[in-house]
């Protein structure tokens, strides 16, 4: 997302309100695959301080995520705040007065998807014996199936 500055950079404490859709589809982080149905939208202000350019707003959207438990699709929605600052030193404001900041809005955007993520509260999950989603159907297995190398836990955590 570039943002041209020339009309800030003239006076301090001026400010520039921006709010657009960030252009973006998927993510891949450790093969998974975090799908954007529709472009997240940013809604920033720029302030021109003495030394800074100072970018406050926030990014929202819905992110396509996969249960961790049943493994069904879900889309999950989110408000992420965005405070960053720039050093008017560092952006080279004499040659070019354009500012990008999608790398900031990438970087937010990977924070905001949760590390697990669990399509309700009450999911049941998969059942270990015949991976059937326990959230639909209720299955026949025999939910007792214990590794006979853990028994003395188990009959310690039932006293």
């Amino acid at each position: 997302m570039k943002i041209n500055l020339k009309d800030i950079l003239g006076s301090i404490g001026a400010t520039l309100e921006l709010e657009e859709d960030f252009s973006i589809e998927e993510i891949s982080i450790q093969s998974r695959k975090i799908l954007f149905p529709s472009p997240p939208r940013v809604k920033i202000q720029l302030t021109n301080t003495k030394d800074d350019i100072l970018v406050q707003g926030s990014i929202s959207g819905q992110i396509e995520l996969a249960c961790t438990r049943c493994l069904e699709f879900f889309r999950w929605s989110f408000v992420r705040e965005l405070t960053e600052t720039y050093a008017k030193k560092e952006l080279n404001l004499a040659e070019n007065s354009v500012l990008d900041i999608s790398p900031e809005i990438y970087q937010h955007l990977i924070l905001s998807i949760p590390m697990k993520s669990i399509c309700e509260e009450n999911c049941q999950g998969l059942c270990p014996g015949c991976g059937e989603n326990l959230n639909r159907v209720q299955c026949n297995c025999a939910q007792e199936a214990i590794d006979p190398r853990w028994e003395k836990l188990r009959q310690y955590l039932e006293k």
